[in-house]
Parts: structure tokens; C-alpha cells; sequence
């Protein structure tokens, strides 16, 4: 019995012998190694390897001199977990899903300082995904833009003095709206009660500006009749003017001659008449449809063919005339139409015969005399 349990003292030494090691250092002392490990610790055939369960609490400090680092980590996805530590810096974790399903959701966060692009663009992304166009919002040379990708443009720019442009880049106003067509939409107004509100009215360069009302029925400062044109009301021009006395010319054959002593003027309203005891001339202030009335009171050389009408001084051509073959009495010619007259030329009232002939001013006989000859033009449109 006694050797036996001697023999079991002698193994037990020699499995602890050969599992413990003497170092010598160079001092010449003798260091005994354990190879048990403990506390995060493992031991392994004879070796102490990193990794095992912590059997008390652990603390390893840094400093900013001697730091921690781990090298070779590979890297994570989208479902690990976020390494934090609490206040008496104890390494927890926190589940990547309680950042917003996955992703660092931003409105979760109360901001403590401003956000620094770097001269980034913050590009916004359609929730659809099939739909891979952007708005982008950046600033460049003193100008905020919120550019959009499908158009290649800016959407909306604000410069730095506070102009704020739709569709430019460059606002010259406090507002300034760009478009091909029809750049301003308004829906939901509603009708005015307030008699002194004023209408919005649009300059030549497409500023918005406030305007008056047009005044209604008062009286014009011209003496004629009130027509509308182009949705405004305006004065017609007008000419009315009487013989004065007779008129008697001899005409050459293939010549024109101006009336003369068509010189009381009734009306001229735009003051773009003139006449004289042998002459007349005039113009239109616009292009338009005006309406001609010629009455003269004539006596020519029989078998001859008068003609009375308003011939075109700037193209020497008739633009409406009247004719007939003369008898050698007195005879009446009126010539009653609808002319398109242009403001670039000067016309005339003018008559043309083969020899001598008299146009009287007034009209005599036994029930009495009145003015007989006379010319009328108006514009219609």
C-alpha cells in the first residue's frame, strides 16, 4: 500500500514538473512559468492564447500617447451591431436596427453644431426606386441652387442680395419667374370688392406692376368717333373738309391734278391735313380700314371723262377713284368706299380730265344755294 501511494506522489510531481519551466535570466536568476492562463486567458499544448471568459471585471486604459488599436478587422454589414460604451467606459452593443432600420436616421438626432458639406452637394433621391433622377442642393458663386437632373438646371436659385429666380440662375428681381410660356399660374382668386384695389399690369420686360383702371365715360379730348381697336377705345381719326369756292383747272391728258379750295376743314382730329387754294395732302396716323366719301358738283368739255378720287402721292397710283364720260352740264359725282390706308405714305384728294373743267363749291337754284362738293375720310379698324 505504501509503495502504491508513493508511486501515485511520484506521478503527480512529474506531470506538474513537466508542465512547469524554469527561466534563468541574466542575472542568473531562476523565474518559474505556470502554463495555466485565467480571466480572458487559455492555454493551449503549452501555450497561452488570447480569448476566453473574463472571471473578473477588466479594465485596460490608454492614453493619448499609448493608444489601442486593432488591425485586420474585416468589414460589417448592414444587420451587425454598433459598439458603444457607457459613461464608466464599459464596452456594450447596440442592435443596428434602433438606428432606423439599418441606416443612421438623422431626424433621430438633435444637432449641436452646424453641418459642413466640404463643398458637397446634398443630393435627394427618389423614394421610387425605379426613378434614378435627382435634386441636388449646393451653393456656387454667391448663388444657392437647388438643381434638378432631368431639366440640367436649376429649379430654383437664390443669390446672396436675396433675389430668388425660378427657372434662371442669374434673378435680377426680388422674384424673378422664367419660362417659354405661360411662367405664372394662380388658381383660387377671388373677385374684388374693394373699388380701390388696381390691376396688375405687365411691363415690356415682363415685370409685374401695379396700374390704373381705364376711366369710363368721360369725355374724349378729341373731337370724333369713339371706336375700339385691339380691346382699347380710342378716337378714329377723321378729315371733313368743304370747298370754299369753285375750282377750275385744265388737266392734261395722262396727268393728275390735287383739288384745291378743299381748305374748310370741319375735322382733323390727328391734325395730319393740309390744304390750300391749289393743293391738298394728308396721312393717316395707322395702318388700317378707313372710309372714303367724295360728293363734287362738276362742269367739263363734253365727251370728256372726269375722275375724282384719293391717289397715293408715295406710289403715284388711284386707290379708289370714280368716273364717268361728261356731258358739258353740270353734272354730280360721288364716290362712296372702304379703303386700306398706311401711315408710311401721303395721299391726296385729286381729279384728272382730258381738258378744262369746274368743280363747284356750292349749289344754286330757284329753292336756294348750300355747299355741294366736299371730302370725308374716318378709319373703321
Amino acid at each position: 500500500m505504501k509503495k502504491f501511494t508513493c508511486l501515485l506522489l511520484l506521478i503527480n510531481t512529474g506531470l506538474m514538473l513537466a508542465q512547469t519551466k524554469t527561466v534563468v535570466t541574466q542575472h542568473g536568476e531562476k523565474i518559474m512559468i505556470s502554463p495555466y492562463a485565467n480571466n480572458g486567458l487559455s492555454a493551449n499544448n503549452g501555450f497561452i492564447q488570447l480569448g476566453g471568459a473574463l472571471t473578473q471585471p477588466s479594465v485596460l486604459t490608454t492614453t493619448s500617447a499609448f493608444t489601442l488599436a486593432i488591425n485586420g478587422l474585416q468589414a460589417g454589414g448592414a444587420s451587425d451591431n454598433v459598439l458603444v460604451t457607457d459613461t464608466n467606459g464599459v464596452l456594450k452593443y447596440i442592435p443596428r436596427a434602433s438606428f432606423g432600420g439599418g441606416a443612421d436616421n438623422l431626424g433621430n438626432h438633435t444637432a449641436t453644431q452646424n453641418l459642413l458639406m466640404n463643398r458637397n452637394d446634398i443630393v435627394f433621391s427618389d423614394r421610387v426606386m425605379s426613378n434614378s433622377r435627382t435634386f441636388s442642393l449646393y451653393k456656387d458663386n454667391g448663388v444657392l441652387g437647388f438643381y434638378n437632373s432631368f431639366r440640367g438646371s436649376n429649379s430654383l436659385s437664390i443669390t446672396e442680395a436675396g433675389n430668388v429666380g425660378v427657372g434662371t440662375n442669374a434673378p435680377t428681381n426680388t422674384l424673378h419667374i422664367k419660362a417659354t410660356a405661360d411662367p405664372v399660374k394662380i388658381e383660387g382668386l377671388t373677385p374684388s370688392a374693394n373699388s380701390s384695389d388696381a390691376p396688375i399690369v405687365v411691363a415690356t420686360d415682363g415685370t409685374l406692376k401695379k396700374g390704373a383702371f381705364p376711366t369710363i365715360n368721360i369725355v374724349p379730348s378729341d373731337v370724333g368717333t369713339v371706336i375700339a381697336i385691339g380691346g382699347k377705345l380710342e378716337v378714329a381719326q377723321e378729315i371733313t373738309a368743304l370747298m370754299t369756292a369753285n375750282f377750275t383747272k385744265t388737266v392734261p391728258v395722262g396727268t393728275t391734278q390735287a383739288i384745291g379750295n378743299f381748305n374748310n376743314e370741319i375735322i382733323d382730329n390727328a391734325n395730319l391735313y393740309n390744304a390750300t387754294t391749289t393743293t391738298n395732302s394728308f396721312k393717316v396716323k395707322a395702318d388700317g380700314v378707313y372710309s372714303l366719301t367724295m360728293n363734287v358738283q362738276l362742269t367739263a368739255i363734253a365727251n370728256s371723262s372726269p375722275v375724282i378720287g384719293v391717289w397715293c402721292d408715295t406710289d403715284n397710283v388711284w386707290i379708289a377713284r370714280v368716273n364717268d364720260v361728261a356731258t358739258g352740264d353740270l353734272q354730280t359725282y360721288t364716290l362712296i368706299t372702304a379703303i386700306n390706308m398706311s401711315a408710311s405714305k401721303t395721299y391726296s384728294f385729286r381729279l384728272a380730265n382730258t381738258g378744262t373743267v369746274t368743280l363747284s363749291a356750292f349749289s344754286s337754284g330757284t329753292t336756294g344755294s348750300g355747299p355741294v362738293s366736299f371730302c370725308s375720310l374716318k378709319r373703321l379698324k
